[in-house]
């Protein structure tokens, strides 16, 4: 768990905490290269090229009127790439 943040959203106040991703992982922002990502809703077999337009290793956690605890569902999920890992790998 990393740094921690206080904002507010809609008058509240929330509060975060930056989580790294597990080592090995990134997390991309795309863009589609082809069109509307609306395709989808009408025509499930239309094809969309994305390209990856910014990459990232942390995430922030938020959470109302207090800090986002370690054994939060968010934090916890990053734990089974751990579990998919050893279950893939030779």
């Amino acid at each position: 768990t990393g740094t921690t943040f206080e904002a507010a959203f809609r008058g509240r106040q929330i509060h975060g905490r930056s989580v790294d991703l597990p080592h090995g992982y990134a997390g991309h922002v795309v863009e589609s290269t082809t069109g509307s990502f609306g395709a989808f809703e009408n025509d499930t077999s239309a094809r969309v090229e994305l390209l990856s337009v910014e990459q990232f290793t942390s995430i922030t956690v938020w959470e109302h009127d207090q800090l986002p605890r370690p054994d939060d569902e968010a934090i916890s999920a990053l734990a089974w790439t751990k579990v998919a890992q050893s279950i893939h790998c030779d």
